[in-house]
């Protein structure tokens, strides 16, 4: 089953055992400018890792698969085109997590898809949560590159962090600016043909946060 804007549908592979994709796109008011890309991005994502099922792949391979599709569409807070901290840099957090309760999180960081570094965290190492600098370092000795500034920044986010600037001082104003995606964080639930569940989670957070 996928469920994006409320519409679903169901599966079950051979044997009769269900599989199940649940993909959001983030809790907040979408301008009509961008609903449509918002709706394509829960999609494909969505299609990405029901594939991954239906292949008989685990549920943590496919929300890991969904989420680095959130992560590479522009018109979400996840990855490319997520919301800039104070200084206007990109720092994106991610988590993941198996149904055993195994899981694995990143905060502060710089590279295209966190989720598979929050993956790695939970697969790799005996901690829940690295963040900043030493997340960065346990990626880059995983082979996770740090990204390019114009990988993740977009004119759109730029265009975001500076109305902030222009409004931080001003309380009324920050309330009342439209098309912030300060709730914006994508996610992807899945159910395996094993019975497995996981989820996974990217954000790029509140634009203009504190650094770090």
């Amino acid at each position: 089953m996928s469920l994006v804007n409320g519409k679903r549908k169901h599966d079950e592979v051979s044997g009769g055992t269900p599989i199940c994709v649940i993909v959001h796109g983030g809790a907040w008011s979408i301008p009509d400018s961008i609903k449509g890309a918002n709706v394509k991005a829960c999609e494909d994502a969505a299609s990405k890792a029901y594939a991954v099922l239906k292949e008989g792949g685990s549920a943590i391979d496919a929300v890991e698969a969904a989420v680095r599709s959130l992560e590479d569409d522009e018109s979400l807070n996840a990855g490319r085109g997520c919301s800039l901290n104070e200084l206007g840099e990109p720092e994106c957090d991610s988590m993941i997590m198996e149904g055993s309760l195994r899981c694995g999180a990143v905060a502060g960081v710089q590279i295209a898809h966190p989720v598979s570094l929050a993956r790695r965290v939970m697969e790799g190492t005996e901690h829940v949560l690295l963040a900043g600098q030493g997340a960065m370092d346990f990626a880059a000795a995983e082979g996770l590159l740090p990204a390019a500034r114009s990988e993740l920044v977009t004119p759109a986010a730029e265009e975001e962090w500076k109305t902030w600037t222009g409004y931080k001082n001003n309380v009324r104003g920050i309330f009342a600016r439209h098309g912030e995606k300060a709730s914006d964080t994508v996610g992807c639930a899945a159910l395996d043909a094993s019975g497995a569940l996981a989820c996974a989670t990217s954000t790029g957070g509140v634009v203009g946060k504190r650094r770090g």
